[in-house]
Parts: C-alpha cells; sequence; structure tokens
C-alpha cells in the first residue's frame, strides 16, 4: 500500500501550481494543505523518498490515442518520452500554425485561433476518420462523466494539450527511468507495495462525484465563495472516513478548507485538495477504471475513472 499520495494541480504558469500531500499511519490518512509547487526539479526531489511507495497524481493527460500512436512508428508511449527533441521527433513538442504543418511528428494544432483554424484541419493533417478518434478511451463521456478534451486539440478554455507538453518535459521525461508510470509500467495493486515513486494521471473535475458530493450546477471553482459552499459536505465526507480508513486534517488544512482556500481566482489549490482526497478514495475503494478502458501501451488511463 502506498504510504504517501500527493496530487498536484499542474497549470502551465509555474505561478498557478500546487500540490497536496497525505501521509498513512496505519488506519488513517493524514492530510496537509496545499502548497505551491516551486521548481519543478526540486519538487520531483521532494517527491522520491528511498524505500517509501509513493503515488504522485497529476492532471495532465499521460498517454496519447491509439489511432495516433498505431500509425506513429514508436513501439509505446514510453518509447514517445523517450525520443521527443531528437530528430526526427525534434519538433514533436511545438503547436502548428498552419494546417500544413500538421503531421504525425508535429500534431499539436492550433497555436492561435488565426486565422479560424478548425478541428477538420487536425484531423486532415493527422489522416484520421474524425475528431473522436483523438479521444483516449479514458477520455470519452460516460455516466457520470463529461467528455474530455482532445490530446491534440490546443485551443479553448478546456484544451489539455499545451499542459500535457509542459508536464511531459518537466515531469514524465527527467523521471522517466527513476520512476513508474502508471499503467505503463504495472497495474497499481502491485505499484503499490513496491517501494519508489509513481506517477499518474487524474482529472479533478470528477473528484466530487468519486467522493459523492453533489456538484452545483453553476458551480465555479475560481469563486471562493462557492468553494466555500462545499465545505460542510466535503467536511461530513471526511468524518465519514474514506473506505476502511479515517481521514485527519493537519491544523494548515483544516484553515484552508474552512477559508475556502483563501483568494484563489483559479481555483488550483481546490483542485489539488479536492483531487488528493479523491486519489484516497479511489485507492480504498479500488480503481474504478474498468479493463476496457485501461491500455498499457499507448493510450494509459485516468485514475478512478
Amino acid at each position: 500500500m502506498f504510504d504517501r499520495v500527493v496530487h498536484a494541480d499542474w497549470s502551465m504558469a509555474p505561478g498557478g501550481r500546487f500540490a497536496a500531500g497525505a501521509e498513512r499511519r496505519g488506519s488513517v490518512w493524514s492530510v496537509d494543505a496545499p502548497q505551491p509547487v516551486g521548481a519543478s526539479e526540486a519538487f520531483l526531489d521532494r517527491l522520491h523518498c528511498p524505500g517509501e511507495p509513493v503515488l504522485a497524481g497529476f492532471d495532465f493527460p499521460i498517454g496519447v490515442p491509439m489511432a495516433w500512436g498505431e500509425r506513429s512508428g514508436l513501439r509505446d508511449f514510453r518509447e514517445l518520452l523517450d525520443v521527443i527533441g531528437t530528430p526526427p521527433w525534434h519538433a514533436f513538442g511545438e503547436v502548428c500554425e498552419r494546417p500544413q504543418d500538421i503531421s504525425l511528428r508535429r500534431p499539436f494544432f492550433p497555436y492561435r485561433n488565426h486565422p479560424r483554424p478548425t478541428a477538420s484541419m487536425l484531423v486532415d493533417g493527422l489522416g484520421v476518420p474524425d475528431m473522436e478518434s483523438l479521444l483516449r478511451r479514458c477520455e470519452r463521456p460516460g455516466p457520470g462523466r463529461k467528455r474530455a478534451s482532445a490530446l491534440f486539440w490546443t485551443m479553448g478554455p478546456a484544451q489539455v494539450g499545451k499542459a500535457a507538453l509542459t508536464g511531459w518535459k518537466e515531469i514524465l521525461r527527467p523521471s522517466r527511468h527513476a520512476a513508474r508510470i502508471w499503467p505503463f509500467d504495472g497495474p497499481l495493486d502491485r505499484l503499490a507495495w513496491t517501494p519508489g515513486l509513481v506517477i499518474a494521471e487524474t482529472y479533478p473535475a470528477d473528484a466530487l462525484p468519486t467522493l459523492r458530493i453533489s456538484r452545483p450546477t453553476t458551480f465555479s471553482k475560481g469563486r471562493q465563495s462557492e468553494r466555500m459552499a462545499l465545505v460542510p459536505a466535503i467536511v461530513e465526507r471526511l468524518r465519514a472516513g474514506l473506505g476502511s480508513r479515517r481521514v485527519t486534517l493537519t491544523a494548515r488544512a483544516e484553515r484552508a478548507l474552512e477559508e475556502g482556500f483563501g483568494r484563489d481566482p483559479g481555483g488550483d489549490a481546490f483542485d489539488a485538495f479536492i483531487g488528493l482526497l479523491a486519489m484516497i478514495a479511489t485507492l480504498e475503494t479500488g480503481p474504478t477504471a474498468g479493463a476496457s478502458e485501461i491500455d498499457a501501451c499507448w493510450e494509459g488511463a485516468i485514475l478512478g475513472r
């Protein structure tokens, strides 16, 4: 079983990155308040605890759509992490400005909303049937969950492509030989009992349903008043425990929760905290992603989906 769990809300801008952590002490999880991540290199160093199984969740895509992977000529997502930035994959992380620049080795588009980029341009450039084929199975809509944004489409407030490129550059590639990446390096129940760092993908938008907390229809995580309105439900859920273990909060975690995580306009600290609770709940009750949605070659999986 993991001794420590960390959840990081990993925005493109370093100033908007927060992480919350919890330690397992027998039958109790002790949860601390979210803190700014700081330099990614130092953050990775803090995650490595010799002799301890540590699970770190990040809210950027970890994997690529099967439709792209099978045509890439590479063996799997692990090999992609190795070759990014090297010929002939040196331009992989450069977002295309023009439709004619799109290719299998440069699949991210568009760089900016001009001149009127369309999804069909990306579909045609990559030679796939439609945008649906550019979704990983774990990103597709299902009962109680929304459709996620396609990895390679980099326009709009819901886009995740640029965050993925940042996360792969600053987290996955530097740690790919020292850490294990779920599910590419094995099932979670096996990784949980082996000392070392395990990295997994999370989706904070699923956190409240995972915790069985009703999400108001008009809820905005960027409004402190609306975050504070959820505090009673969160406290009640924590008092009930997550699975077979109780959950306690450190003094500063209690203060952060009571204050709705302060005047955080992006809701990043809230996402780090609520995502951590959802990770713990998932570990205690068993990952809910079905076997058909876990692909350990290309697509990966989202913890709890």
